[in-house]
């Protein structure tokens, strides 16, 4: 039997960044709130934003998005953080967890799961593959981890 080989962290990391910034299908907005984010040393009022919608490309599963991103701007700009659920075969997961390089280390990941929890359900199950700091964020949350090759 064979096993695949887990992608390189970089590689997660920008598929992760792909997902967070591909838009749904039918993608509106359930809730936003107003948040201070500190991001290349700066600390600065962002739009918190929670959307769902339809998966692409099919459109067939519920899916949602919580962005971080610039105050005002609309679902197209690009954000600074951000996260990917979808609900499959009748349970909810998170599926990317993305936050800008210069954002980093400021608690957004926290911010979104935070935003997920209220907003979408309070358990929390996050599915895999996982970078190393992608996993050890799960694991210091308290999520439920599947599909982690």
């Amino acid at each position: 039997m064979s096993v695949a080989a887990r992608p390189p962290d970089d590689a997660l990391g920008e598929a992760a960044r792909h997902r967070v910034h591909e838009p749904l299908l039918q993608e509106r907005v359930v809730a936003s709130d107003v948040i201070y984010a500190t991001a290349s040393g700066v600390r600065e009022p962002w739009a918190l934003v929670v959307t769902r919608g339809k998966a692409p490309p099919y459109g067939y599963l519920d899916a949602g998005r919580v962005l971080v991103l610039i105050e005002g701007a609309d679902l197209g700009s690009e954000p600074l953080a951000g996260l990917v659920w979808a609900r499959e075969r009748g349970k909810l997961f998170i599926h990317n967890v993305w936050v800008d390089p210069d954002a980093q280390g400021h608690g957004l990941g926290r911010v979104l799961v935070e935003a997920y929890r209220q907003h979408v359900t309070p358990k929390v199950v996050m599915s895999g593959p996982f970078s190393n700091a992608g996993r050890g964020f799960a694991r210091s949350i308290g999520a439920k981890i599947v599909n982690d090759v």
